[in-house]
């Protein structure tokens, strides 16, 4: 049996785990399948949202890169006979590339697994911004695509959407692209094949493309009370230097609340988180990190009941 991979990728807080879970609703006739998460930090509901009786899900912690990892949960899967389908969550489009790299180099593997369709989710309010910061990344993800699912359709008026759909279609002239409202894409436009013929971009573009630098990350965590999430949100928007995405959750006096957002942007999610404050951040300068941490927890400090 030949296992179908289907890496989905995208920025922090893109949509990406939605576009899973909405996958994967309902019946689904194609076998087992196995779902890999790779997350910055493990924030415990995602896998709720994709886990069923017929799904297996792992998470893999820990910022992108760790590519060894991903390759043998891969190969794990693909070893136990019981998968149909492997779903690859991933940040970091370089990881994705090294998966390609993994298959393509290793017959043995290559004879029993294949690459489908890479499925790009690209938040779209946040379009400009990702390519004003990350433009090589934004680039490698769009060109990598073999599907480009333009998520959170709602936030754009229909200037901004005509402006992401062109500017896209410019960079990928070739590929399906789709807007979408909270992840919500048509399965068979993920799981059907490509044209016969028609090799996946990742690996169409492995020749094209070296290496990729790593998106700049860490991790925020603290064990200290949130009283007010207004407040602490209000922080996080204003930190003394400009983080370009963030997600994760905030642990307050009655709940954890799960967040995500860009500068100027934070949504907080309904969905039910558990445990202590961890919260990924990709930053423009990761060098001023303790200032970052610092000023989180000069504003937890300061809700502490006298």
């Amino acid at each position: 049996m030949i296992v179908e991979i289907n890496i989905i990728t995208g920025f922090l807080g893109s949509g990406k785990t939605s576009v899973v879970r909405h996958l994967l609703d309902g019946t689904w006739p194609m076998g087992r399948v196995g779902v890999l998460i790779r997350e910055f930090v493990n924030i415990e509901y995602d896998i709720h949202w994709v886990e069923n009786n017929k799904i297996d899900v792992a998470v893999l912690e820990g910022p992108p890169g760790i590519c060894d990892t991903t390759i043998a949960e891969i190969r794990a899967m693909v070893d136990s006979g019981q998968f149909g389908r492997v779903i690859l969550e991933v940040v970091d489009t370089s990881e994705a590339y090294e998966v390609a790299r993994a298959i393509q180099a290793e017959p043995s593997f290559a004879s029993r697994a294949r690459l489908g369709k890479t499925v790009v989710v690209i938040d779209a309010p946040a379009f400009e911004h990702h390519m004003t910061h990350y433009p090589e990344q934004m680039r490698a993800q769009i060109a990598a695509g073999d599907l480009l699912i333009l998520n959170k359709n709602d936030k754009l008026d229909k200037e901004q959407r005509t402006m992401v759909r062109e500017e896209v279609e410019r960079l990928n002239p070739d590929t399906k692209m789709v807007f979408s409202y909270m992840g919500q894409v048509l399965r068979p436009l993920v799981v059907d094949p490509l044209p016969s013929g028609q090799k996946p971009r990742l690996l169409a573009q492995l020749d094209t493309v070296d290496s990729l630098p790593r998106l700049p990350a860490t991790i925020y965590r603290s064990y200290i009370i949130c009283y007010d999430r207004v407040l602490f949100g209000h922080k996080l928007l204003n930190l003394p230097y400009p983080v370009a995405r963030f997600k994760g959750v905030l642990r307050c006096w009655n709940r954890s609340w799960g967040l995500t957002g860009v500068p100027g942007q934070l949504d907080w999610d309904p969905s039910i988180a558990k445990g202590s404050t961890r919260i990924a951040l990709i930053g423009l300068d990761l060098g001023r990190e303790t200032e970052v941490i610092d000023a989180l927890n000069d504003e937890l400090r300061s809700q502490q009941p006298r």
